[in-house]
């Protein structure tokens, strides 16, 4: 665990631009930060910290199991306004059910 500390200090400390590799936004708060591996373990992607990034913890929720390409692919090609309405459905369902991304 602290290994993943200690990347993400680095990894935010380098003053580089902390954009989130799913909605392309900057991330400002480390708080609403989250470890996403681009290809999911679940689709055979090495646990590893080679295959994480840094995304916003709402974007990762509606990733879920998509490849990093997969949903940039419907992201952007598929529905352009698919990532707002899918970050309002989920703030819906966090306000209906309680839930914490």
């Amino acid at each position: 665990m602290s290994e993943i500390r200690e990347w993400v200090a680095d990894i935010w400390g380098e003053g580089c631009n902390k954009y989130c590799e799913i909605c392309f936004e900057i991330m400002t708060d480390i708080g609403d930060v989250s470890l996403d591996h681009k290809t999911p373990t679940s689709r055979n992607g090495k646990p590893g910290l080679e295959n994480c990034h840094l995304v916003h913890k709402e974007c990762n929720q509606i990733k879920g199991d998509f490849t990093l390409e997969e949903i940039r692919y419907l992201l952007e090609c598929v529905n352009p306004d698919a990532l707002a309405i899918l970050k309002n459905r989920l703030k819906r369902s966090t306000l209906i059910y309680g839930r914490k991304y």
